[in-house]
């Protein structure tokens, strides 16, 4: 597939009709692995939500949500940082038929120049090369790994280049 064919939008949650946001919950909810009880309540308060469609079909999503300020605490006092301002990268996935095809990254490239100077951070499985390798070609920094209860695997904890800065990393 050419990147030409891959159709990418960008939006704040507060420009899209409520069926664009049902719509974008059940693809998230149905192609990826994510707990689904706060998916569509992230995605309203998201910094930005980014959407494929390839040949007038949704194809992937993923978007910067704003992570609950006693989220932010305890993930940063596992990790010993402040994150206070970050925001999270994340509900990244592909339907299947589409995986492998460029989609996923380019909307993690596209998230990644929204952010702009906004520090965000990423969970990823630690055992996924694939995620792993557009994190790093994204430019992302793995800082460390963590075992998670919650959603029963190693994450490792990365962040943008901006993060880093703040973090006193870079």
């Amino acid at each position: 597939m050419k990147p030409s064919e891959i159709k990418l939008v960008c939006l704040p949650p507060d420009r899209l009709d409520e069926s664009r946001l049902d719509m974008l919950a059940a693809f998230i909810r149905r192609h990826g692995r994510v707990p689904p009880g706060r998916v569509r309540a992230n995605l309203e308060k998201a910094y930005r939500i980014a959407w494929a469609e390839v040949a007038g079909r949704l194809a992937g999503v993923s978007c910067l949500k704003r992570p609950r300020p006693a989220y932010l605490q305890d993930l940063g006092a596992r990790l010993g940082f402040v994150l206070d301002g970050f925001l999270e990268r994340g509900y990244t996935c592909v339907s299947p038929d589409r995986q492998g095809a460029g989609i996923a990254t380019a909307l993690t490239t596209r998230l990644t120049e929204e952010a702009g100077d906004r520090p965000f951070y990423v969970l990823a499985a630690e055992t996924n090369p694939s995620i792993n390798s557009i994190l790093l070609a994204g430019g992302m920094v793995r800082i460390k790994a963590f075992d998670s209860e919650k959603a029963g695997r190693r994450l490792a904890f990365w962040v943008s280049p901006p993060g880093a800065r703040r973090l006193g990393l870079s």
